[in-house]
Formats: structure tokens, C-alpha cells, sequence
């Protein structure tokens, strides 16, 4: 986890040098928080959210602000949300896209500038990139997890006993 989180940030400040921002970090967190309980990483969460807010220079940290409302729809999306599909993924998506970009926006009121045509544009694409963001991080980490043999979304279900949970991996991996 630590090294996923650590790989999303630089791939964000990496994008971020080329002026392509990507909610790459909340993608990631967004995948963790439905595996595991937010708890167990959330100190990790926003020690990676300050690095990026820190990197960015950012008058509001925005990362972290949103990180708040990502963990949030992340405890719903465990309990009530379809996790099976890629395309059921794409809910979660346009709002961590929308959270993302009215902090950003929220940024750019706080350090004095104003909101134009473009900029409302420039969000809006930053919304439908995170559509398709989250699906695709989801699968990879799901594919990285499966050849580490790590516990992964696909065969986890909180309903199930431990060796209900072994014996269905193994048929899913087969």
C-alpha cells in the first residue's frame, strides 16, 4: 500500500510537471479505502495528500480536503456499491473527480485569482478524466494484487468465513 501510494504521488507531480493534472492519488486511495477499512491507512492517506499539497504549493490543501470526501464515499461505496464491475466504477469516478476539481477551484479563490470559461473547462475535463481514471486504477491494482497474491477486491466479501474466502480465490484464480 505504502508503495502504491508513494508511486501515485510521483506519478501526480510527474503529470503536474507537464501540466496534466490527474486525481491519480485519490484514485488509489479511493481503491484502498473499499479494500481495507479506512482506518487502518488513513495516517498514510494524508501524510501522502500533505506531500502533494506541499509539492504543488497549494494556499488551501485541497488534496487532503478532498481526501475527507473520498473516505467518506468510500465506506458507502463498500457497503452499498457493486465493486464487481468495471463499469459500475464509473459513478465513483465522476465524483472523485468532482470533488477533486471544486477544491481546486476552491484553490484558486483562496489565493486570489478568478474563475473564467477556462477554467470551468479545464474542470469539467478534469472531471471526465477521472470517470475513466478510477475504473482503470482499479483494474491495475486488482492485476498487481492478483500476481503478488495479495488480498484484492474481486474474490473479498465481508460476508464471507476465512476459508469460504481462500476457496473462492483459488477458483477465481484458476
Amino acid at each position: 500500500m505504502i508503495f502504491c501510494l508513494l508511486l501515485s504521488c510521483l506519478l501526480e507531480v510527474v503529470l503536474g510537471l507537464h501540466r496534466i493534472a490527474l486525481p491519480v492519488l485519490l484514485s488509489v486511495v479511493f481503491y484502498f479505502a473499499c479494500l481495507l477499512p479506512w482506518h487502518k491507512g488513513v495516517l498514510l492517506y494524508f501524510l501522502a495528500a500533505a506531500l502533494l499539497d506541499g509539492w504543488f504549493a497549494r494556499t488551501l490543501p485541497s488534496t487532503g480536503l478532498s481526501l475527507i470526501g473520498i473516505l467518506y464515499f468510500a465506506d458507502l461505496w463498500q457497503r452499498f456499491g457493486d465493486r464487481n464491475s468495471l463499469f459500475s466504477l464509473l459513478v465513483p469516478g465522476a465524483l472523485t473527480g468532482l470533488i477533486s476539481s471544486v477544491f481546486l477551484l476552491l484553490n484558486i479563490l483562496v489565493s486570489g485569482g478568478r474563475i473564467g470559461v477556462m477554467t470551468l473547462f479545464f474542470s469539467s475535463l478534469y472531471c471526465l478524466v477521472a470517470i475513466v481514471l478510477l475504473p482503470s486504477v482499479w483494474w491495475l491494482l486488482e492485476k498487481g494484487a492478483r500476481f503478488l497474491a495479495l488480498r484484492r477486491q474481486e474474490v473479498f466479501s465481508p460476508a464471507l468465513r476465512p476459508e469460504e474466502y481462500s476457496a473462492r480465490e483459488e477458483a477465481v484464480d484458476e
